[in-house]
């Protein structure tokens, strides 16, 4: 690292992600500690409640079609201090037990990059009971790259096709805090928006949070001609905003698409997905964007496409639970990456009740 140095890169391929990288793998869930890294927002017992509801009707759901034998993995991704986890399992548990009635077997999977996140969770005193029960494990997932799940506790590999029910992935505060491409929209082309940084004098002798803090990013305007041509895997989304919008800057999830694709192939039924973020699902929040902010808090985070994704699964058949009215701090969404996604009367009933109505957001307001 050098101060003052001005190298382009292409956004999603910048030393920030790498930063970011570090910085957690270094703190593990000390990152968490004295709300460095938010947590609370998508962690409190309201939020667990609301998964929970949600995961209780989806057994249900498949319990109904008759599904009852093969257990349904849940994925949580950057599981990072674990509270989520506690909060929805407490809460999981409690209702089974109220309900009485045959559900599938289930098996809720913690996952994070840091190996120092693992180490914490099974020496964690509130987690270990669940392990016990066999309805928690762990695994180090890499969202950018990483094919299958290495379960810790039970050494099971799950690999693509091997699951007969769809899984159901849980990413809080995750989207928005993994690469994301850069672009701009104008007269119906694509610009990369590459990115030099200048680093602080004092980068050498700060702490990775302090570079993150202090790092000053400067956009550059490269046409990207490849994102319009049609073997570009989401070109799809990108011929919609090319379409659409006019001078505007978009945060593009290709890594986030390009992971949850990944999972699908875990599973011969689909996926279901819990998400909660500052992300915008509508269009109309994406138009005339400014470059983005790096918004600091011991690490980085942006904001999440959600409009992106829901267009590209929705093109395959999805089905997206979003609320009628605005988020104020957190957006809530439920996609349902299925077969017969309006058949989940249960997912749906259950979304409509603990999030549209009054939910996390509403709570947090």
């Amino acid at each position: 690292m050098t101060t003052g140095e001005q190298q382009r890169y292409r956004f999603s391929e910048a030393p920030i992600w790498e930063l970011q990288r570090t910085y957690y793998e270094q703190l593990g869930m000390q990152a968490w500690n004295n709300d460095q890294v938010p947590q609370y927002i998508t962690s409190n017992p309201m939020i667990g409640t609301a998964y929970a509801e949600m995961i209780l009707g989806f057994l249900q759901d498949r319990a109904a079609k008759g599904y009852t034998a093969e257990p349904v993995i849940i994925l949580e991704l950057g599981a990072g201090a674990g509270r989520l986890a506690f909060q929805t399992l407490q809460k999981l548990s409690e209702l089974i037990e109220y309900a009485g009635i045959p559900l599938p077997p289930f098996k809720y999977v913690m996952s994070d990059l840091p190996l120092l996140n693992i180490t914490g969770w099974q020496q964690h005193p509130r987690l270990i009971p669940f392990v016990e029960q066999g309805i928690l494990d762990f695994a180090r997932f890499d969202a950018v790259a990483d094919t299958e799940l290495k379960l810790v506790h039970s050494g099971a590999v799950i690999r693509p096709g091997d699951l007969a029910q769809p899984l159901l992935v849980i990413a809080n505060y995750f989207f928005d805090s993994i690469q994301q491409e850069l672009l701009y929209v104008d007269e119906g082309k694509i610009f990369d928006c590459e990115v030099s940084l200048k680093y602080p004098e004092q980068a050498e002798t700060m702490t990775t949070s302090e570079v993150l803090r202090d790092i000053v990013p400067e956009y550059h305007y490269v046409r990207a001609a490849a994102y319009e041509e049609p073997d570009y895997p989401f070109q799809e989304v990108i011929s919609f905003y090319r379409q659409q919008l006019e001078d505007s800057h978009i945060l593009f999830p290709a890594a986030a698409l390009s992971c949850m694709e990944r999972l699908e192939r875990l599973s011969r039924t689909g996926f279901i997905l819990l998400t909660a973020d500052k992300g915008d699902h509508r269009l109309e929040n994406w138009e005339f964007l400014e470059p983005p902010k790096l918004m600091h808090h011991g690490s980085i985070s942006l904001t999440a496409n959600y409009h992106a994704m829901q267009y590209y699964f929705e093109q395959k058949g999805a089905q997206t639970l979003t609320t009628p009215h605005h988020y104020k701090n957190l957006n809530v969404v439920c996609m349902l990456m299925l077969k017969d996604p309006d058949a989940h009367v249960q997912t749906r009933l259950a979304y409509r009740r603990s999030v549209e109505r009054f939910g996390p957001d509403d709570f947090s307001a």
